[in-house]
């Protein structure tokens, strides 16, 4: 299965957490990633997403880490697994989403698969083969 949007971030080196879109291949997907709007930031105008380990209680029940847009606005939760540090999978919407962070976590790939939702974990299973 081929995903319909690919989407890769490279990390700041001035930012904790947010990861700026240097390609994008297949669809376009409405409300992703974030935009800058801030006049002031040296991005404005580009796209981000931000990386960050859980906050609050009902998130950290679930997940160790997000994918987040503008605001905190959470895109999808996730856990790394003791096999496969640097993978992972999530979901969008309707779409299923795999992840993957570069060894040195300064590239985050992600790959979306249209209305694939409820089968992200066994597309996560078939890219870890």
């Amino acid at each position: 299965m081929k995903p319909y949007a690919i989407f890769e971030f490279k990390k700041l080196p001035n930012m904790v957490t947010r990861y700026i879109l240097r390609e994008h291949e297949g669809a376009d997907i409405v409300g992703f990633p974030a935009v800058w709007k801030q006049r002031w930031h040296p991005h404005v105008g580009e796209k981000y997403i931000a990386f960050r380990e859980t906050q609050g209680s009902r998130m950290q029940k679930r997940f160790t880490h997000a994918l987040c847009l503008d605001k905190n606005r959470v895109v999808t939760g996730f856990n790394f697994t003791p096999e496969f540090p640097r993978l992972s999978w999530g979901d969008y919407r309707n779409d299923a989403i795999l992840i993957e962070f570069s060894d040195d976590m300064t590239v985050l790939t992600l790959l979306f698969f249209k209305g694939m939702k409820e089968h992200a974990y066994s597309l996560f299973q078939r890219s870890c083969r």
